[in-house]
């Protein structure tokens, strides 16, 4: 697989339709609110645009890219204007349909990326669908079975960790590692504008409570070799010991643009975070991305500490 990590790259945001209701999802109820989705016409414009701009890579994503009739077009398209890799963020409905994974890989998907967020039936209570995870076993196997012949092809995986699931995530992780998964990306929840104070206590956990079982993942992960990259939680809340495949698995891989039907951004600036005092000196700093403003807000920074070479 080729380092994308120097790469420019477009993440197209079709529309925020989408057939699961995760209740963290910072989308919250956008969904009903912004229900057109990004023309044909647009969607080519984006990735002509994008490749004059020496772009090399695009994913289609929010809220859930494979409810657009016109994907498997835009995948074609997106390789006849000589994108080399072109991938989909999806919570993975469609993809049991072998037929469908096999249509989207022979127009030239190159990736996939799994939001996968706990292990059997309270996967199916986070997403408020019956049989989710029944559905994404499927899927994952169908990828699987073309990574089986296609080395190249990428399986990443995002898991938000949040109250309802930080205490057994390992169970997944577990569950993960029997799979040929590229990337295990654990993302804190966070970047919940759209929820009240109260919401947002209800679903954010503290870094100490969190940590035990952050530290258990990366053990295990570090033993299964199972790349875990750790965003939205400060670098150095984890302990030493863990340091070092920190930094191997350093979240650095694009430079990406939001792009939407509303509005075009850059993806780091709509990021956002907060850099304290106890940042600005630590040997993390500028790879780090620092502490999440709505978890700042709550629960101030009394886990974080300056980490010296």
């Amino acid at each position: 697989m080729e380092d994308i990590k120097d790469l420019e790259g477009l993440e197209i945001f079709l529309w925020y339709a989408c057939n699961v209701r995760c209740v963290f999802c910072y989308q919250k109820d956008l969904r009903f609110k912004y229900k057109n989705n990004l023309t044909q016409s647009e969607v080519e414009t984006l990735l002509r645009d994008g490749f004059e701009q020496w772009k090399r890579f695009v994913i289609f994503a929010w809220g859930e890219p494979t409810l657009d009739k016109n994907l498997p077009h835009y995948i074609s398209f997106a390789k006849s204007q000589w994108y080399k890799h072109i991938r989909i963020h999806t919570n993975w409905f469609r993809l049991k349909d072998t037929s469908y994974v096999s249509d989207l890989y022979e127009r030239w998907l190159t990736g996939v990326i799994f939001s996968f967020h706990w292990y059997g039936k309270l996967h199916d209570d986070i997403t408020q669908s019956p049989s989710s995870f029944a559905n994404l076993d499927a899927a994952i196997r169908n990828v699987d079975d073309i990574i089986s012949q296609d080395t190249t092809f990428v399986l990443d995986v995002n898991t938000v960790l949040y109250k309802w699931n930080y205490r057994e995530l390992l169970k997944l992780f577990l569950y993960l590692g029997k799979f040929k998964i590229t990337r295990c990306q654990l993302n804190y929840c966070s970047s919940l504008e759209l929820f009240t104070n109260s919401e947002k206590k209800d679903l954010m956990v503290e870094y100490k409570d969190s940590l035990p079982y952050i530290k258990k993942i990366l053990y295990i992960s570090k033993k299964i070799k199972l790349k875990v990259v750790i965003d939205n939680i400060p670098y150095c809340v984890i302990e030493e010991t863990y340091y070092p495949f920190i930094k191997d698995n350093i979240k650095n891989d694009r430079v990406s643009h939001l792009v939407t039907w509303e509005k075009r951004d850059d993806y780091a600036a709509t990021y956002d975070s907060v850099q304290t005092e106890t940042c600005k000196d630590c040997i993390f700093s500028g790879k780090c991305m620092w502490i999440p403003r709505d978890y700042y807000e709550l629960f101030w920074d009394s886990c974080l500490k300056t980490l010296h070479v």
